[in-house]
């Protein structure tokens, strides 16, 4: 089965375009010249970056962190919606269980999957 009909860790519905900031390469091709799983670039294995729009004037750039990196003060644009929220709180749910912590301003604070990737804006 041909990469793209996998299905992906987070919607790519408002996906325009991906880039990769450490070898300069523009434009890259979802199913060629990036790693959907882990959203970094197939040369250098950096991570990639990802030109959001939903046309109706919310438009940015992201890269797709798993929510084991995302740290306080972070801000994450929600997959479904483009929008923004800053993380309150970011620590692991509970003692090797995979399970993370995520409280974003203006949502309720839930345990997540440490693995589950999220948009979040470039530091």
């Amino acid at each position: 089965m041909p990469p793209h009909h996998h299905r992906l860790p987070i919607t790519t519905a408002y996906d325009q375009r991906y880039w990769c900031h450490h070898c300069d390469r523009t434009d890259l091709d979802r199913d060629n010249d990036l790693d959907v799983r882990t959203w970094t670039c197939s040369s250098c294995g950096h991570p990639v970056l990802v030109d959001l729009d939903d046309f109706k004037g919310n438009a940015t750039t992201v890269e797709r962190v798993p929510a084991r990196v995302i740290i306080r003060d972070d801000y994450v644009i929600l997959e479904h919606t483009l929008q923004l929220c800053l993380v309150l709180k970011s620590e692991e749910a509970d003692a090797g269980g995979g399970r993370w912590y995520l409280a974003l301003q203006g949502q309720r604070g839930a345990p997540v999957d440490a693995n589950r990737f999220y948009n979040r804006i470039p530091r």
